[in-house]
Formats: C-alpha cells, sequence, structure tokens
C-alpha cells in the first residue's frame, strides 16, 4: 500500500509492505492501510512533525482610518480654515467669496473620515439689512444653507436631509442677533394610498386596489 499525507500538499510518502498476510482479508486497503494511517498519526504527534501545517495566510483589508471631529470654521478667514482642517487631515470646498466662514457642513463636532471635505459658504459682501428670513421649511440642507448665505446668516444645524423646522420663523427681519437653527429630518417616501374599487350600484366593495403615489 502507498500513501502520502497531508493530502493537501503531500509532504511524506509511505510504502506498507505486508508479506503473505493471514486470514480472508488481504487486500492493501483492508490489512497495509490500517497501518499506514497509525504511522502518519504517531509522526503527527511529533513536536516537529513535517505534518503538522501553519493555518492559512487570510489576507484582510486594513482597517479604515480613524475618525476625526470636524472643527469649528465660523467666522474664520478662508485661509485660516484650510490651515485648521489641514491639521486634522480634511479638506475645504469653499462656496461663495467673503471674508470669512459663514457655515459649514458637516457641523462643528460631527465625526468624519480623514481626508473627507467640509463645505463652507463664505459671507456674501452684500449688505442684509432690510431684509428678512425666508422660509427654509422643506428645502434640502444645501438649499436651505444657500439661502442663508446669500443673505449673511449664521447656521446652527441639527440632523440631515430636509428643513421641518426652523428658529427665528420666516419672516424675520435681518440682520439677525444669533444664529438660524435648522432641524433636519431625513425625507421620507410618501405612504402607499389604497383605492376602493366598488359595483356599479354602490354596494359593498368588490376588493382593492394599492398605488403608491409618486
Amino acid at each position: 500500500f502507498v500513501g502520502f499525507a497531508p493530502a493537501e500538499a503531500p509532504q511524506l510518502v509511505g510504502v506498507i509492505v505486508i508479506d503473505e498476510p493471514h486470514g480472508r482479508h488481504y487486500y492493501g486497503g483492508e490489512v497495509a492501510a490500517p497501518v499506514f494511517r497509525q504511522v502518519m498519526l504517531d509522526l503527527r504527534s511529533l513536536p516537529s512533525s513535517p505534518l503538522v501545517t501553519s493555518p492559512p495566510q487570510v489576507a484582510s483589508r486594513p482597517a479604515a482610518p480613524a475618525p476625526v471631529t470636524v472643527p469649528d470654521l465660523r467666522l474664520l478667514p478662508p485661509r485660516a480654515a484650510e490651515r485648521v482642517l489641514a491639521e486634522v487631515g480634511l479638506h475645504a470646498r469653499f462656496q461663495g467669496e467673503g471674508p470669512r466662514v459663514l457655515a459649514q457642513v458637516p457641523a462643528a463636532g460631527a465625526a468624519v473620515e480623514r481626508g473627507s471635505r467640509v463645505e463652507t459658504w463664505l459671507a456674501a459682501p452684500t449688505d442684509s439689512s432690510g431684509a428678512t428670513l425666508p422660509d427654509l421649511v422643506g428645502l434640502t440642507v444645501r438649499k436651505a444653507m444657500r439661502e442663508l448665505w446669500r443673505r449673511q446668516v449664521l447656521v446652527k444645524l441639527f440632523g440631515n436631509g430636509s428643513v421641518v423646522e426652523q428658529t427665528p420663523a420666516a419672516g424675520t427681519p435681518l440682520p439677525l442677533e444669533g444664529p438660524c437653527t435648522l432641524r433636519c429630518e431625513p425625507r421620507l417616501h410618501a405612504p402607499a394610498q389604497v383605492a376602493t374599487v366598488g359595483r356599479a350600484n354602490g354596494s359593498e366593495s368588490a376588493g382593492t386596489l394599492a398605488g403608491a403615489t409618486p
């Protein structure tokens, strides 16, 4: 009987010869194979056995970079804002023109991946006196921030998605003494509507038909 081990990556080959076996069983797989198996088990128990293989090396994805905290850029000049972001491994993207940062997304204190981009809005050069605060409810964060940027209004942002509440209310005279607070929530899809299909004579309905409002 000839055998080798391990089966996946052979290291040893063994030949078992039994001369003139007695009894009814005389095939190699019946009388010689058990001997080969026992020899391999004994070799495997040795401290420096060639049959003991190291566990397979599995390639793993490198760990994601540790998150960093977004600094507060409000009222900083653009160059100073870029320098502050660079110190924590972030990048700036400026919107508009002006001498200072008016608002930012993500907000100060948010945790983001190193290398992320922080969108900043600069104060508009036009005077906002005589204007009023617009109605921002229902707008996306980006559109609401753009409207406030045009009016030199500081922003305090909570949540993400679309604006569901603003303080002060729309129509408040500008300039404001403090920031405009926006509370935002993700936009939800309209619920499905169920229409009842009735019989022509007004009797009990024959069934229902479901449809989603686009």
